[in-house]
């Protein structure tokens, strides 16, 4: 998948772990000011989470939304000095995990775990040194609270979703 390709990095983490996706919430507006908000999304029987350019995530969700089958999906061309624009997707829904690059293209994840964002590298070696550890319900949530406190582009609460649910659930 191309969602490893970087020439800038996406300001955010998200980790899904077996049945549920789990985000960070903070954002940065044009201004540089942070706040929190929602990057866990449901679509159909789907959840999404999106990190990168916010207008792109818009066009990414909003053709998932009308129904467009994956290789249909239709990115912007990016402005003339970039060669992509700064965009991942993870999709999870119950045929499996979905990971969308800049270009809009898709490649089924194998395994338990994966993440995307800034943050990715630290949540995924916070969950593995903690499921050898504790093997808890709650270390995907300790894993992103390790991301948070690490990378600057992070922040608290995390928030998780599992399939089949319609609730996002907070941890401060």
């Amino acid at each position: 998948c191309s969602c490893n390709i970087r020439e800038g990095f996406y300001m955010t983490t998200i980790l899904v772990h077996r049945d549920i996706m789990y985000a960070d919430s903070r954002i940065m507006d044009d201004s540089g000011m942070f706040f929190s908000t929602t990057k866990i999304i449901r679509v159909g029987e789907a959840i999404v989470g999106c990190s990168g350019e916010a207008h792109i995530a818009h066009m990414f969700l909003q053709q998932l939304r009308e129904g467009r089958l994956a290789h249909e999906f239709e990115p912007p061309a990016p402005p003339p000095k970039k060669r992509h624009w700064e965009f991942d997707a993870l999709l999870l829904n119950p045929e499996g995990l979905w990971c969308f690059g800049p270009y809009f293209d898709i490649d089924k994840v194998e395994g338990l775990s994966y993440a995307i964002g800034s943050g990715a590298a630290a949540a995924l070696g916070a969950l593995h040194a903690l499921r050898r550890c504790l093997e808890t319900s709650t270390s995907p949530i300790l894993a992103v609270q390790c991301a948070c406190l690490v990378d600057g582009y992070s922040g608290l609460p995390v928030q998780w979703m599992q399939l089949g649910e319609f609730v996002i659930h907070t941890e401060y």
